[in-house]
């Protein structure tokens, strides 16, 4: 996939800055698409495996709050809201998330932010129980 333009890896840092750790962040991921008249920018925190120990190989999900009025600062102009509890279906990827449309620097968003990554994408980052640190992933 190409580089992301200049205003959306704003609009991507911005919205993962209102992310807020409950413990420590794994790394956060974004995946983006446009068909020039909308973008589809969807924002989340990747998962962590455990190396080592008891739990070997069992994989966990960093825990955090979001600032939603925050998006009202962010975007030029916000023209819906919502907040998906459940997935709708088992095949529904983005799971619970948060939806933002609007405007950011003239471009019509679409913003989700997931509570949990993809299942298509891999680990983001390992947490070895031997040297008791964590490693990115990416």
């Amino acid at each position: 996939m190409a580089n992301p333009p200049n205003w959306l890896s704003e609009l991507v840092n911005a919205v993962a800055g209102e992310i807020l750790p409950v413990d420590v962040l794994a790394p956060v991921g974004c995946h983006f698409w446009t068909n020039d008249s909308i973008w589809e920018v969807t924002v989340f925190v990747g998962k962590t495996e455990t190396q080592g120990g008891p739990q070997d190989g069992q994989l966990s999900y960093s825990r955090f709050a979001f600032d939603i009025q925050a998006l009202y600062v962010i975007f030029d102009d916000v023209s819906s809201l919502y907040w998906q509890a459940m997935p709708f279906a088992n095949d529904d990827d983005f799971g619970a998330h948060l939806l933002c449309e609007g405007t950011y620097a003239g471009h019509s968003v679409s913003l989700r932010v997931l509570s949990r990554p993809p299942e298509q994408f891999e680990k983001s980052r390992t947490a070895d129980t031997y040297s008791n640190e964590f490693r990115d992933e990416w």
